[in-house]
């Protein structure tokens, strides 16, 4: 289903999303929402946002997991290895392959 959208079709269809999402919560009360129906929003935002990760990766030529990486990376601290296993709870393994990269 994702994996045929464009990064720029994609984009779009998390955009719209957050707009639905924010419309549910509105039509509950402003924000009195049941936990399930919470935990299920938010459950579907991160599929999305995860396979948005997945079709942009594939389109840049990278593996997810170095697209991940490169997003932890991007906040202009520094990291190390260990901190990033624990801030992101990567296996120490995909960390090192990927740093050799």
């Amino acid at each position: 289903m994702l994996e045929n959208q464009t990064v720029g079709d994609l984009t779009k269809s998390l955009f719209f999303y957050m707009i639905e999402i924010r419309i549910r919560i509105y039509e509950k009360g402003g924000g009195s929402m049941d936990r399930f129906t919470f935990f299920r929003l938010l459950g579907e935002a991160v599929y999305r946002i995860d396979s948005a990760y997945d079709v942009f990766s594939k389109n840049a030529g990278i593996k997810a997991n170095m697209l991940w990486l490169l997003s932890a990376l991007n906040d202009g601290q520094k990291h190390t290895q260990s901190q990033i296993c624990w801030d992101w709870n990567y296996p120490r393994t995909t960390v090192n392959t990927l740093d050799t990269k």
